[in-house]
């Protein structure tokens, strides 16, 4: 699904007379919706804080998950990154607070502003500019919900390709509530 907006994307930007290259996309088995980003952590610190997160995790139930239409932040007219916003908002947002406060004790809170759930599609080259069109036209069905399963805990490794994901531990969640949608595939959150 989140392909299928890339593409759309890549085309309305072409149909707009925009620089396609300006955009460094975000390769498939990149894509994640990041629920807390942890920074530099020591090795040492994992287990613990591995554990931590286990325990703020417990109880927390699956819950079907789907993304709108593409934007940009900061701004859609001059964005630095283009992102599909995640609905539902509420339980993402709650994972992201459990995760937050179990793991203060080791990673303080870097940034101070609301958590705004999305997955990213592309960053916008450095010393490049692009005007994101409106992408109207639906590329996605209700059989693109995805049901969240998991939390994942990744190692970021940076280069100038971008940056590239091995994970470190799974967090499993009970299990859907009943009434869920969703094909019950896992949907790649992490904190």
């Amino acid at each position: 699904m989140a392909l299928a907006w890339q593409h759309a994307v890549r085309e309305a930007l072409r149909a707009d007379g925009e620089d396609v290259d300006a955009l460094r996309w975000v390769p498939a088995e990149a894509l994640h919706v990041t629920l807390h980003f942890l920074g530099n952590v020591a090795g040492a610190d994992l287990p613990v804080l591995g554990e931590a997160a286990e325990r703020a995790l417990v109880g927390v139930c699956g819950f079907p998950l789907r993304f709108e239409a593409p934007t940009g932040f900061p701004q859609s007219r001059r964005p630095r990154v283009v992102v599909l916003p995640a609905r539902p908002q509420a339980p993402l947002a709650d994972l992201a607070a459990r995760l937050r406060d179990a793991v203060a004790a080791w990673v303080p809170m870097a940034e101070d502003r609301p958590y705004r759930p999305h997955l990213t599609l592309a960053r916008v080259r450095r010393g490049k500019r692009v005007r994101l069109p409106s992408v109207t036209a639906s590329v996605t069905t209700a059989a693109d919900a995805s049901v969240v399963t998991e939390c994942v805990l990744f190692r970021s490794d940076l280069s100038a390709e971008g940056a590239r994901y091995s994970p470190l531990a799974r967090f499993p969640l009970e299990a859907p509530e009943a009434g869920g949608s969703g094909d019950g595939a896992s949907a790649p959150v992490h904190p």
